[in-house]
């Protein structure tokens, strides 16, 4: 798990032990792939190709 990916779920856990009724975190690296979770479940995902002209 890279740094990012841990911070993310780390932010989730700590919106939902502050008592947030809704936390959504999305995550993508610098790859295009990326992650969606809602309240500690997975909601998505996917990857995202672009390329520069």
């Amino acid at each position: 798990m890279s740094f990012s990916e841990e911070l993310a779920l780390s932010l989730l856990d700590r919106g939902l032990a502050l008592g947030a009724k809704y936390v959504e975190v999305r995550f993508q690296d610098d790859y295009g792939y990326g992650v969606s979770l809602r309240n500690n479940k997975l909601i998505s995902v996917g990857v995202t190709r672009t390329r520069g002209v």
